[in-house]
Parts: structure tokens; C-alpha cells; sequence
């Protein structure tokens, strides 16, 4: 018996090997722009965790009888958890390139004005608030980050901590009930935290009733990690005009559903100003710290868009030089926990929430 689980368990430990440096091989050949290949590198990725897993549910039922597949069991879990970390990282370049067109498309604004769903009420919840909130006609920064809770979001959250700025975290579901720790640590230290979808996954885009299950279920992960309802503000990937809908379901879909999202209750919100942590430039600080200044000129409002994915090292880097540039220029920062009417008014003349979607 025991010959034939040191066998067994041998082969499968060499064709998780050839896997593994094929898929390695592949991976670091890949250019972050390639998204065909990077999905493929992903599926392979997924494929193999779900033989590791079968793997050591066949140990676990051995183990019962043979002790010494105790050594093979953990080394087989020490496998699983890499191959989740390689997924997470691949996930987050696949996002990143998703959003890419998303982003620049909504770096200035779009559409028209439209009319909040709150008709006047205070917005958001959901987690603690800065303190207090701006005064009409000052000047206010809402610092935004999507697309997290990662290993990159600890960093953020040390930087906003070390200059006492809030901010408001738009997570993924799926992420969120990986990290539920750091998704409460992140509502514990006093910022906003939000629904960006369950999967983050384009495909939700294909109906009504794919976009809703999908926030459903990032409502009902919410509710488990944070033991609270999630707030009626979201923000939908790629922004309101996104173009991938485009693909899925045609030029009038997010025209209809930002009205119907309005019409069950919901407020939805953008950005004016994109630090292109999701764009080509997205490991290049100096352009990246540019282009938010130059876009933030002749804004009193400025809902600046970063992502807290592993690879936006760049966005950590430049995150202290933005604060102090924006506190230099007179602004103050809040969350977009309970609104007052006036910032959902002057946010909606500015075109960065509820704002009317024309194809």
C-alpha cells in the first residue's frame, strides 16, 4: 500500500513540476498587454489547482489508514497555495488590461448630467467616514482605489495612516471573501469600502440579469465580511461608458442599465481624473504623477481613480507625493460615505456620478 501511494504520489509530484515550469516558462514570455495569452496561462493555472485539490482529497481519504502521507498531504497544500498566488497575480494583470480602455475613456468625463437616485438624500455607508464633511464650495479630493483587497492594499492603507487620509476601496466579492480580515481592517481604519462586482468578470455585462446576480453576490459577500449592508453606491467596471458592454450586448445597454440602476435605488459613480495605474503607464511614476496633476487643473472636486492590485507598485510610489501636492493646492480629503447633498449635486455637474450615458 504504501509503495503504491509513494508511486502514485512521485508521478503526480513530476507532472505538477513539468506543469508548473511550462506554465512559468509561458508566463514570464507574456507580455501584460497580451490578454488572449495571459487568459490562457490563467485557465492552465485554474485547471492544475482543481488536480492539486483532487490530489489531496485522495491523501486526506489515505491518511486515515497510512500516516506517513502526512509529509506528502502538506507538501501537496504548499503547492495548492502557491498556484493561488500565481492565479491572484495573473487575475490582476487580466484586470488591469481589461480596464485599460475603460479608464482612458472615462479620464475626462462623458455624457450628461443625470439625476441621483438618492433625489437629494445622503449617500454611501457601508464604513466609517473622514472626519466631518467639506463645506460647499470647498475644495475636496476623494481618493478612490479599485479592484482589491490584495497583497498591495496593507501598503495603501500604511501610506493613508502615515498622512491621516481617508479613502474609498471598490472590491471585488471574490476578493473580499479571500481577504475578509483585511476587508474589515480597511472599514476599521476609517475608510469607505464599496461594491465593485462579485467577479469583476466583463461577461456580467451580457443582460440585466447577469449584472444583477453578479451584484447580488457581491452584496451578499459584503454582508458576511462586514456584518453590514453593503451601501447603494457602486462603481461599475470600466465605468459607466465602458466599451466592453459594447462587445457583449451592444452600444444602448449601459444607456439602459445606469437608468435602471438608478430606479432600484442605486447611485452610481466614476472618475475625473485616472492616475493610469491601468494603462501603459502604470510602472512609471513620473508620468503617472503628470498626468494627475495636469488632469486635476480647474477641478474643486476631484475623484481620482487608482487600483490596489499586485502589480501597482507605482501607485504606492507616487501616492505620498499626491497627497502632500493636493494639500499644497488647498484641498481637503473625505470618503464618499454619507454624502451631503450639495457634493452628490456638484458631483453630478461635474459629470462623475449618475451621470447620463450617451453612445
Amino acid at each position: 500500500m504504501n509503495k503504491q501511494l509513494t508511486m502514485r504520489a512521485s508521478i503526480s509530484f513530476a507532472v505538477f513540476v513539468l506543469l508548473i515550469a511550462a506554465f512559468l516558462g509561458g508566463r514570464w514570455s507574456v507580455s501584460s498587454d497580451d490578454q488572449t495569452l495571459l487568459e490562457a496561462r490563467l485557465a492552465d493555472a485554474k485547471l492544475e489547482i482543481e488536480m492539486r485539490r483532487e490530489a489531496v482529497e485522495e491523501l486526506r481519504a489515505d491518511l486515515e489508514d497510512q500516516d506517513d502521507v502526512e509529509e506528502e498531504l502538506v507538501a501537496a497544500e504548499e503547492e495548492i497555495e502557491e498556484l493561488e498566488g500565481m492565479i491572484e497575480e495573473l487575475e490582476a494583470e487580466l484586470l488591469a488590461f481589461e480596464e485599460e480602455e475603460g479608464t482612458a475613456e472615462e479620464a475626462n468625463g462623458g455624457g450628461e448630467e443625470g439625476e441621483s437616485a438618492s433625489d437629494g438624500a445622503a449617500i454611501g455607508g457601508g464604513g466609517s467616514s473622514g472626519e466631518g464633511r467639506p463645506d460647499p464650495g470647498e475644495r475636496a479630493v476623494y481618493l478612490t482605489f479599485d479592484d482589491g483587497p490584495t497583497t498591495m492594499t496593507p501598503e495603501i492603507l500604511s501610506i493613508l495612516d502615515e498622512y491621516d487620509v481617508p479613502a474609498s476601496f471598490f472590491v471585488i466579492g471574490q476578493r473580499m471573501e479571500q481577504r475578509p480580515e483585511l476587508a474589515r481592517e480597511t472599514r476599521d481604519r476609517g475608510h469607505g469600502v464599496y461594491s465593485h462586482t462579485y467577479t469583476h468578470d466583463y461577461a456580467i455585462y451580457r443582460s440585466f440579469d447577469a449584472y444583477y446576480e453578479d451584484l447580488a453576490l457581491m452584496e451578499r459577500a459584503y454582508e458576511r465580511v462586514l456584518g453590514e449592508e453593503a451601501p447603494s453606491l457602486v462603481r461599475f467596471p470600466g465605468g459607466s461608458s465602458n466599451h466592453s458592454s459594447i462587445e457583449y450586448s451592444g452600444e444602448s445597454f449601459m444607456v439602459e442599465l445606469t437608468e435602471d440602476i438608478l430606479d432600484r435605488g442605486y447611485d452610481y459613480i466614476d472618475w475625473n481624473v485616472s492616475s493610469g495605474d491601468a494603462s501603459a503607464i502604470y510602472d512609471d511614476p513620473d508620468a503617472m504623477f503628470e498626468q494627475i496633476v495636469n488632469q486635476s487643473q480647474g477641478h474643486d472636486v476631484i475623484v481620482p481613480l487608482f487600483h490596489d492590485t499586485p502589480r501597482n507598485e507605482a501607485t504606492a510610489e507616487i501616492l505620498p507625493d499626491v497627497i502632500t501636492y493636493f494639500q499644497e493646492q488647498g484641498y481637503s480629503f473625505y470618503t464618499l460615505d454619507n454624502l451631503e447633498v450639495h457634493e452628490i449635486r456638484q458631483m453630478e455637474e461635474n459629470r462623475i456620478m449618475n451621470r447620463d450615458v450617451v453612445r
